[in-house]
């Protein structure tokens, strides 16, 4: 325990019998090589660790921010299926001109993927497994607030029946069925790689078997819609044909009936002639015959023609009838309004693809229309050469039918109806063999796409689990909390290492103090661990900076009085003055330490003792100096405390008995340290600095800023003050040990 020296000897000032060796001086300039300023990963990994409190704060917090979102969001499971396309179409030669063949592009599977993901297929999933009546899809029919509020028995009644009427009623209706299908259509996914024809359709829902009868459906619904698509088109073509047998049929009915009817009247009037005339009839009668059929058919082809372009379907037209460059013309403009129909689902009308989509078509229009012209012509050119033909035989034969009989003339009319009959049989019979054909196969039609691999429910959620969520969060959250502490340290113009203190005040850095304090304030105090442990690296630090402080000079005299102050309170510049008057003592100098902070003194408290004297007294004229000295009996160095006085004037300050102590001490002593208030706060070390040979700014590596030491420098430089350093204090992260050893580069060195 610290007491003030009261015995005789000490009320005498020893005389200065302790020899020590002369040093080498150092002017009062920078005397180390400054670096670039700017922090280090180390420095930045210091201000982390110096709160790390708050870093494990915010990693904690992180977590249970993941946690709790874990708990919170409704788990979500993924259910997939597998579907092929097709390439092999069933080949039906005789319905070659009514169904057109399927053409599977390398990239088709990216169109069918967009079609199994259409608006229109999954509001028919979802109408047909109901969703709109689950309150997991359907909002309105989730339970609300006013809901539970309003079968709350404990409220009364007329609280829950206004309740009732504010709660909004469920919805089922169209819109309600729309918001559905978009929210499903948001989670569905249909992939189909490069050059592939499988596509594998997931969806993510808030039910596992939900989600895998949706995916099944889905599919199933795909290859009902292609079949059905499949034999309505093909209903269409049997329809087509039926008309046409049953046209044909009429007229093969109507031809035997005229064929009875001449042979009845040939019946009834006999007639003879030559047997040359005869011949010469039956001749003409034949060609005629031949004429007259080919014309009838080539005007049913001229028909057929007229019809084609009249309803814009080519595909009516005999297969006879359709040249090589029409059946081209014919398949582009199929693949061309395929092409559109699937294009129209993912582009607008006004899409440039669109629009070139349906220029093509157009063009390929105008091409069939121009080849069915052209060949219209022809047909025409050949039914007008026929019926000259006729016309020319019919003038034959009316001269040759006047040397005949009548009855000649009606068996030649008999045998050519006989002949046009046989003609339209033969026409009759094609069409009913391809009408029965096409009947026969409605049914035989299978879709272009099999599922290969059903959906079945998945076992374990696809949503993040509580696990990695709380993983996350806490990387995210501690993450979040260093770059906030690094943003901040910045922001409030942090320092770096110990060498940008330098460079920034101008001056040589002294020491490095790290930060000293044990878990909630508890352990040794930094004064008294130098003596505790006296060869630890804390005390070496010290040792360092009083080594410097001794080589140091102004105006080629050595600094013997030395003042110690700091930009801003708790800096812990009284801590370091008590620390390094003990370890001057301990090194056997004569150490005086005055705690000139008069506004907030705590060299007192720092060596645990209650003077009933003080400096303040001293000052006052009440007491000597040999009333207020106090000794370390630990260290053997002098300090004279100071109680506290609201008077702080420049007049108190500058008081004789102040300055004549500090002259009769540099007679007495090797080293006097002035222990004074902030500079930043008060102008009190302006004023004391005229006591003192040069002066140490102690620097908060915690707390002070750049621009708070540049602004103490500047001040005490007006003052006339010379500053021989800058020591840091409560230095976080990793320290140089040119700076924690005082100089040396490691212990092992000494």
């Amino acid at each position: 325990m610290l007491i003030p020296d009261q015995s005789p000897r000490s009320r005498r000032l020893p005389a200065p019998d302790i020899h020590r060796e002369t040093l080498p001086t150092l002017e009062a300039v920078p005397v180390y090589e400054t670096v670039q300023g700017g922090m280090s990963p180390f420095d930045l990994f210091g201000a982390i660790r110096h709160n790390w409190g708050r870093v494990l704060l915010s990693i904690v917090l992180g977590a249970f921010i993941g946690i709790g979102l874990a708990i919170l969001l409704p788990r979500t499971w993924h259910a997939e299926g597998l579907l092929v396309i097709e390439t092999q179409e069933l080949g039906i030669p005789e319905l070659a001109t009514v169904r057109s063949a399927r053409t599977v592009e390398p990239w088709g599977g990216r169109s069918e993927a967009r079609i199994l993901t259409s608006r229109a297929l999954v509001e028919r999933a979802v109408l047909d497994l109901g969703l709109q009546f689950d309150d997991r899809y359907n909002r309105t029919l989730r339970p609300t607030i006013l809901e539970m509020m309003r079968r709350a028995d404990w409220l009364p009644i007329w609280l829950r029946q206004s309740l009732s009427d504010l709660a909004p009623a469920p919805r089922i209706d169209g819109e309600m069925v729309a918001e559905i299908v978009e929210n499903v259509q948001k989670d569905l996914s249909a992939n189909s790689e490069e050059r592939s024809y499988a596509i594998s359709l997931g969806y993510t829902g808030k039910d596992a078997t939900t989600a895998a009868k949706l995916v099944n459906s889905l599919m199933e619904l795909y290859i009902a819609q292609e079949v059905e698509a499949k034999k309505s088109a093909n209903f269409k073509a049997s329809e087509q044909l039926r008309s046409r047998v049953e046209e044909l049929g009429k007229d093969l009915e109507e031809r035997r009936e005229a064929i009875r009817a001449m042979e009845a009247e040939a019946d009834l009037v006999e007639a003879g002639g030559g047997s040359f005339r005869s011949q010469e009839l039956a001749a003409i009668a034949e060609e005629r015959r031949r004429i007259e059929a080919e014309r009838s058919a080539v005007e049913r082809d001229l028909q057929q023609i007229d019809t084609a372009g009249t309803a814009g379907r080519a595909n009516v037209l005999n297969a006879d009838l359709i040249t090589p460059r029409l059946r081209a013309l014919l398949a582009s403009e199929a693949d061309l309004e395929r092409t559109l129909a699937e294009s129209s689902s993912e582009f607008g009308p006004l899409h440039p693809r669109m629009v070139a989509l349906q220029n093509e078509l157009a063009d390929v229009r105008g091409d069939i229309d121009g080849e069915l012209a052209s060949l219209r012509e022809g047909v025409a050119r050949n039914v007008a050469l026929l019926r000259a033909r006729e016309q020319s035989l019919d003038r034959q034969l009316e001269q040759a039918s006047g040397a005949a009989a009548t009855t000649a003339r009606g068996r030649a009319m008999v045998e050519q109806l006989k002949e046009e009959v046989l003609s339209a049989q033969a026409l009759y019979d094609l069409y009913r063999s391809r009408y029965e054909q096409t009947v026969a196969n409605l049914e035989l039609f299978n879709a272009d796409a099999r599922i290969v691999s059903h959906a079945a429910p998945p076992q374990h959620p696809s949503s993040p689990g509580m696990l990695l969520l709380g993983l996350v969060g806490a990387c995210i959250g501690g993450a979040v909390g260093a770059g906030l502490l690094i943003m901040r340290h910045w922001a409030r113009g942090g320092l770096g290492s110990p060498d940008e203190v330098g460079m920034l005040a101008g001056l040589p850095t002294l020491g490095a103090l790290p930060r000293i304090g044990g878990w909630f304030g508890l352990g040794s105090k930094f004064h008294d661990r130098v003596l505790d442990e006296s060869g630890s690296v804390l005390a070496e630090t010290v040792r360092g900076i009083l080594f410097r402080i001794q080589r140091s000079e102004v105006s080629g005299r050595p600094a013997k009085v030395v003042m110690v102050t700091s930009p801003m309170p708790k800096d812990g510049k009284s801590s370091l003055t008590v620390a390094i008057a003990r370890v001057a003592a301990e090194e056997g100098l004569r150490c005086l330490a005055l705690d000139c902070d008069f506004r907030r003194p705590s060299i007192a408290s720092a060596l645990g003792v209650r003077p009933a004297l003080s400096l303040d007294d001293f000052m006052d004229g009440l007491v000597e100096l040999e009333d207020v000295l106090v000794r370390d009996k630990r260290s053997r160095a002098h300090f004279i405390p100071a109680r506290g006085t609201a008077n702080c004037s420049r007049s108190f300050l500058e008081r004789r008995r102040l300055r004549r102590l500090i002259q009769a001490a540099r007679q007495h002593y090797d080293l006097i340290l002035i222990d004074t208030p902030p500079v930043m706060k008060v102008i009190d070390p302006l004023i004391l600095s005229g006591l003192a040979d040069a002066c140490v700014l102690v620097v908060s590596w915690k707390a002070a800023t750049r621009s708070s030491i540049q602004e103490s420098v500047r001040r005490l430089e007006s003052a006339g003050t010379a500053l021989i350093g800058v020591i840091m204090t409560r230095v976080g992260g990793q320290v140089p040990a040119s700076y924690v050893y005082g100089g040396s580069d490691s212990y092992e060195s000494y």
